[in-house]
């Protein structure tokens, strides 16, 4: 029997959106870079949508230094792990959901650092 897994990620740019709360999740020591403030912090500039019907699934940039924050806005409930940390997104479920082909998601906004874009 095969398994067949699933990971699909979207982009999409927001404008003039106020972020919600953390979700509760870890926060990256690595964001929020004292040194390229940002006025207009509660405008994200990107939102990510990442879904999967794997077990575990690791989401990470060529290049992370243009983020300034990530703010997970959702996730499902079924998810083990749902973070955003050390420039990753990481999404993990039970394996038993994952080979029945359960999947789970995460939404993220991400506000760029000041001249990135």
């Amino acid at each position: 029997m095969s398994r067949n897994l699933v990971c699909f990620i979207s982009f999409v740019l927001v404008l003039g959106m106020a972020t919600a709360g953390s979700a509760g999740l870890d926060d990256d020591p690595n964001l929020g870079d004292s040194t390229t403030p940002r006025e207009d912090i509660n405008t994200p500039d990107m939102r990510v949508r990442i879904v999967t019907s794997s077990d575990w699934t690791v989401v990470s940039f060529a290049n992370s230094s243009f983020i300034y924050d990530v703010n997970v806005v959702t996730y499902s409930p079924e998810a083990d792990i749902a973070k955003y940390r050390n420039g990753m997104f990481r999404l993990a479920q039970p394996i038993g959901r994952a080979e029945t082909g359960g999947s789970v998601e995460l939404v993220a906004d991400l506000t760029f650092k000041e001249g990135s874009l």
